[in-house]
């Protein structure tokens, strides 16, 4: 499917179930996702409805090898990592982030619920400060740190997307199809390198502002080099 023929199914709502996928899926979870589907946002579920829905509210156990592990040393230290990180590494992570299938995003899903203390669908930042303070000691400047960083949209609150990204540096294998991902986000003419250009439209689209890009793009064009790209 050509990706524009993609983009208008998407504006206009439309899609199908693939039976052979599909087969062996609980109703539960179809229910689910159909509720998600929904063009307009009045007949679309809430954070707190999804939250509430039985194929959640259930718990049901992960498959095999997909087991969610809850929240721990490892999770703060990814979180403290990511935060020390260039806003341009950050920005990659995000990008690998959205390319994460169900399995491996399973794997930190626990850790995220236990931040997300109201059960809202996203974390605050005074429960990610209770959590971090009563539990591993971790200081409010630090907690602050950590959560300005997670919080990519600037909105004073925690997605589970923004939270994933977190998880690339250490909880989450980083693998060849992340990799490849993400060299394709950011190579929009396919040209087989990333230039700087290709560098300041992504990130300009992504960040709160061409500043910010612009900064950004500051050392990377130095480490570029005189061609102005990296392969």
């Amino acid at each position: 499917m050509a990706e524009e023929e993609t983009e208008l199914n998407i504006l206009n709502g439309r899609f199908k179930y693939d039976a052979r996928k599909w087969n062996g899926v609980s109703k539960s979870s179809f229910d689910f996702v159909s509720k998600l589907l929904q063009r307009d946002p009045d007949q679309r579920m809430t954070a707190e409805q999804a939250l509430a829905h039985p194929w959640v509210a259930e718990r049901e156990q992960f498959p095999s090898g997909t087991e969610s592990a809850g929240l721990d040393a490892s999770v703060v230290h990814s979180l403290a990592e990511y935060s020390r990180a260039s806003k341009f590494r950050r920005t990659c992570m995000q990008v690998m982030a959205w390319s994460l299938n169900n399995a491996e995003m399973a794997e930190v899903r626990e850790a995220f619920m236990e931040l997300d203390v109201q059960k809202t669908g996203a974390i605050q930042l005074h429960q990610l400060k209770s959590v971090l303070e009563e539990r591993f000691n971790i200081c409010d400047e630090e907690t602050r740190k950590i959560f300005e960083a997670l919080d990519s949209s600037n909105n004073e609150e925690v997605g589970y997307s923004e939270f994933l990204a977190a998880m690339m540096s250490s909880r989450i294998q980083v693998h060849e199809d992340l990799v490849r991902a993400a060299f394709q986000r950011y190579d929009e003419d396919d040209s087989g390198y990333i230039s700087v250009e290709n560098l300041r439209q992504v990130l300009t689209e992504s960040l709160d502002s061409p500043e910010t890009a612009e900064e950004m793009l500051s050392g990377v064009s130095v480490f570029a080099g005189a061609e102005q790209r990296v392969s």
